[in-house]
This record gives structure tokens, C-alpha cells and sequence, in this order.
């Protein structure tokens, strides 16, 4: 299975952003905030992945059954 990536891309205003890309295509999430450079966006996605390592799990109830 493919793993989601993350692609740097300029918006509108020429700063620079990146997206999670998902294996099926898909933009699955996008950078809160604006970079100056394709290099501090890249590092950023980095420094985001990095990070994901200390994220507590959801938690996910059952769901409910219907009646």
C-alpha cells in the first residue's frame, strides 16, 4: 500500500504551503499557515511528522446501535 505524502505547493498569493496527499489522490490535509520559501514549507511538513510521534490515539466511542 502506498503511503500518504506530502507535496509543497505555492497558493494564490506565491507563498508557499504543502497538502497531505492521500494514496487514492486525494487532499486529506492542508498546512494551516504560509511559508516564504518551498524550503521552510518542506521543513515544516517535516517538523509535522516528526511531531506525530507524540500524539495521544483518538478515542473512538462504539457507535450507537439503532433501534
Amino acid at each position: 500500500a502506498q503511503l500518504p505524502r506530502f507535496v509543497p505547493f505555492q497558493d494564490a498569493a506565491g507563498l508557499w504551503r504543502w497538502h497531505v496527499v492521500a494514496a487514492n489522490g486525494r487532499i486529506t490535509a492542508t498546512s494551516g499557515e504560509a511559508f516564504d520559501s518551498r524550503w521552510n514549507a518542506v521543513r515544516a511538513a517535516n517538523a509535522f511528522v516528526e511531531s506525530a510521534n507524540g500524539f495521544a490515539p483518538i478515542e473512538v466511542d462504539e457507535p450507537d446501535e439503532e433501534t
